[in-house]
């Protein structure tokens, strides 16, 4: 390095890396928010809809191909309205009504996160050979949300734009999964969520 450039560089301020404090943080926050937001959803959707949160989180596992088609498909409608709605007349309206749309965007992939974390709790629970309800499920794939959490926020490079990409594909799959049990309805008589179809919960 010559004279001129190292002297530059000497006067050049150094930003200041992370304390020890914010390192430890971020994992922490990630892992205790996508333990309760699994745990706290997952459970909600099984008391609310118990046979069709059943049927979603086994349409996962029995048809990955479709339910990432539809999640996308999903996606893709919702953010093309997003794009137009910005282009209504009224400018206020058009901006509220992106703004909504994009809300409904994070919600359903937010919700089909949770479809896809349960859905692994079972297939690990299963593999253990332990049988459980899909309470269970919940419980273990709020534990698999929280270790992926601690691992964004602690291994190099895989956070920011890695870690949303891995949660948006997580997402779609399951809003995919949720959107073809819609769309078939048939879980009106479907079986129970303690039995539904892949195996995963007590025969």
């Amino acid at each position: 390095m010559d004279p001129i450039t190292q002297l530059v560089a000497q006067q050049l301020p150094i930003a200041p890396g992370p304390d020890a404090f914010t390192r430890f943080a971020g994992p922490v926050i990630n892992a205790v928010w996508g333990f309760a937001v699994t745990l706290v959803v997952g459970a909600l959707l099984l008391a609310l809809t118990p046979t069709f949160t059943g049927n979603a989180v086994d349409t996962v596992g029995k048809k990955p191909g479709v339910s990432f088609l539809w999640g996308l498909g999903l996606v893709v409608v919702l953010a093309v309205a997003a794009f137009a709605a910005t282009y209504i007349p009224l400018d206020l309206a058009g901006i509220v009504a992106a703004f909504l749309i994009v809300i409904a965007i994070l919600v359903v992939t937010l919700v089909g996160s949770v479809v896809v974390f349960v859905y692994v709790g079972g297939r690990l629970l299963a593999a253990a050979g332990i049988e459980t309800s899909r309470g269970g499920h919940i419980v273990v794939g709020a534990l698999v949300a929280a270790i992926l959490g601690v691992v964004f926020g602690i291994v190099p490079f895989v956070g920011g734009i890695p870690t949303v990409l891995t949660n948006v594909v997580i997402g779609i799959f399951g809003a995919g999964a949720i959107a073809y049990r819609l769309r078939s309805g048939r879980d009106r008589t479907g079986p129970s969520p303690a039995r539904a179809g892949t195996g995963l919960g007590p025969n």
